[in-house]
């Protein structure tokens, strides 16, 4: 709405949209959390917040690393994610 501010941590305020992707993209804790909860979608799992549904450390760290490193494509990311020895059944 006209006059809200947009802010992507508590009482921490973007001028725009721009800045406020580019914070958002720089917070460390964002390739966790989507990483997460994208593993969470595709294993049929809760949410992370709700039900504490978390990762083990060796895969949260593998998959916001490549994450990181791809520049953010969410589309590989769930292609790893459905591509990962913990999913993918022989």
């Amino acid at each position: 709405p006209k006059g809200e501010l947009t802010s992507w941590r508590a009482r921490v305020p973007a001028k725009d949209l721009v800045e406020l992707g580019a914070a958002v993209a720089a917070d460390p804790e964002f390739t966790s959390c989507l990483a997460t909860r994208v593993w969470n979608w595709a294993m049929s799992r809760g949410d992370v917040v709700v039900d504490q549904t978390t990762l083990s450390k060796d895969v949260l760290e593998e998959l916001s690393a490549d994450l990181r490193d791809s520049n953010h494509n969410v589309k590989r990311l769930i292609r790893k994610v459905f591509n990962h020895p913990s999913f993918v059944r022989y």
